[in-house]
């Protein structure tokens, strides 16, 4: 019985030094130069960035429907600042306007999920003939996620009467070399 459980603890010892060994070559043959890290960053770097964005939402006075495009200078994976114009339009009034804004971005986190908060300030240009509440200076302000390239967000807005509105934006980044 005495020489049973030592060739049974030989056999246990000797098992999990095979099992051991066969996990040092298998991680050795399949070593990566990438870590684990690198794989999870953002992508965001230092240069241009054109962000065509389209939302829709709701206004105090009507449904609304926004298109926005923005050029930004990325600083580096956090701060991105530029400016841009848009065209909104109310459903329920049928105005129009034509929104011109600067623009500021802050990532809070460099990874390919990165929530961010996104600022504007703006001028509205009444271009229809019921905008009369939409000229004049304004804000908006939008909190959302980026993964990888595109953004989803929810915006509040002042202008044209304010409200909510929830966008969708995809990035085309021009890297500097």
């Amino acid at each position: 019985m005495k020489k049973a459980r030592i060739l049974m603890a030989l056999l246990v010892l000797l098992g999990a030094a095979s099992l051991a060994e066969a996990q040092i070559v298998v991680s050795s043959t399949t070593a990566s130069t990438v870590t684990i890290k690198e794989k999870e960053k953002s992508g965001r770097e230092k240069g241009l960035v054109i962000r065509p964005e389209i939302g829709i939402g709701t206004g105090m006075l009507d449904v609304e429907m926004a298109c926005f495009g923005t050029v930004a200078y990325q600083f580096n994976p956090i701060i991105a600042v530029g400016g841009g114009v848009g065209l909104e339009y109310g459903f329920d009034l049928s105005r129009t306007t034509l929104p011109i804004y600067a623009n500021a971005r802050v990532y809070f986190c460099d990874r390919k999920w990165s929530p961010f908060l996104d600022l504007n300030l703006l001028y509205s240009i009444p271009i229809s003939q019921n905008s009369e509440f939409a000229a004049g200076f304004g804000w908006n302000g939008m909190i959302g996620v980026q993964f990888r390239k595109f953004d989803t967000g929810v915006m509040l807005h002042s202008s044209m009467g304010g409200g909510v509105m929830f966008c969708l934006a995809y990035n085309f980044q021009l890297k500097k070399r």
